[in-house]
């Protein structure tokens, strides 16, 4: 092989070599993101068993908001926004 015919060859091995090297690179990317995926899905389950004490939720509090379904409250809304008013 001379020439032409071997630069081509050298260019071809040489672009497949790159292509290899870079299918390892991103299979390796893939498998600690699927690793990293793994040991949180974990964690959570684990958490789940010990109870809500880790949990980044708020606990359930009941809302003080209150609105008339009206512009002019009904007797019994009147109360209602009463009370609210003294807490």
């Amino acid at each position: 092989m001379t020439g032409l015919l071997l630069t081509n060859a050298q260019a071809t091995m040489r672009n497949t070599m790159i292509q290899g090297i870079l299918s390892v690179i991103f299979l390796l990317c893939v498998a600690i993101l699927l690793a990293i995926c793994a040991v949180k899905v974990v964690k959570i389950l684990q958490t789940n068993k010990v109870g809500d004490k880790f949990s980044s939720e708020e606990a359930f509090e009941e809302s003080n908001l209150f609105e008339t379904s009206s512009f002019w409250p009904s007797h019994l809304e009147h109360k209602v926004l009463k009370s609210k008013v003294k807490n």
